[in-house]
């Protein structure tokens, strides 16, 4: 009986080191007879327009936006609700508050991945404020969380370099 269970297993061992050793094969072929895999062509993420302000006089606009793996209805949301509770209600139809929403871009595997994709959604956020001066915003306040601060950097990287406007430093 011994001698059966031996011979058993050791043609179940002989089969599986063909099997793996015809697999081996399929994999080992060079290069040069097959073509190399390409990566999916990586599409450029492309910013939502910033929504319309609610009153065309606003002349302030309180900008806040996520992070990595999140969405504006979180953070974004919260700071821009207490940045204008602060606000006097006399004064408060001049201030345009926007909580951006990035999430498809931001969706990544590693944090590290929506870096770019934040830097590329920031410069053109840039271009869409600094586009209606003049008749502009006066005062941009703006708020990053996590990978959302490459996206305010890239933003406010743009917006520096326009004439039109001055920067100030935060106080």
């Amino acid at each position: 009986m011994k001698t059966r269970n031996c011979q058993t297993l050791m043609r179940v061992f002989r089969e599986l080191v063909a099997l793996v050793a015809a697999a081996t094969m399929v994999f080992l072929v060079p290069a040069t007879r097959r073509a190399a895999p390409q990566p999916p062509a990586r599409q450029a993420p492309v910013a939502d327009p910033i929504p319309n302000r609610p009153n065309p006089e606003a002349r302030y606009l309180i900008f806040a936006t996520h992070g990595w793996r999140s969405n504006a209805a979180v953070w974004p949301a919260a700071m821009t609700a207490a940045m204008g509770n602060t606000i006097p209600p006399a004064e408060r139809f001049q201030w345009h508050r926007v909580a951006y929403d990035w999430a498809a871009s931001a969706n990544t595997w590693l944090p590290n991945g929506s870096v770019g994709a934040a830097r590329a959604i920031g410069a053109q956020l840039a271009a869409q404020i600094v586009a209606p001066f003049p008749g502009g915003y006066d005062r941009v306040h703006v708020l990053g969380h996590s990978a959302g601060t490459h996206l305010v950097d890239a933003m406010l990287a743009r917006i520096i370099h326009d004439e039109r406007l001055s920067v100030q430093g935060a106080r």
